[in-house]
């Protein structure tokens, strides 16, 4: 059961992700500075 939970909690992190628009995402991106 432990591990079910865990693994809907994941699945929903992704789902709120994709639910923002990838302009938002690359603006959140663009304010954290360069890793490469």
């Amino acid at each position: 059961r432990t591990m079910e939970g865990g693994k809907t909690k994941l699945s929903c992190r992704p789902s709120i992700i994709n639910s923002l628009d990838d302009g938002h995402l690359m603006h959140i991106f663009s304010f954290f500075p360069p890793l490469s």
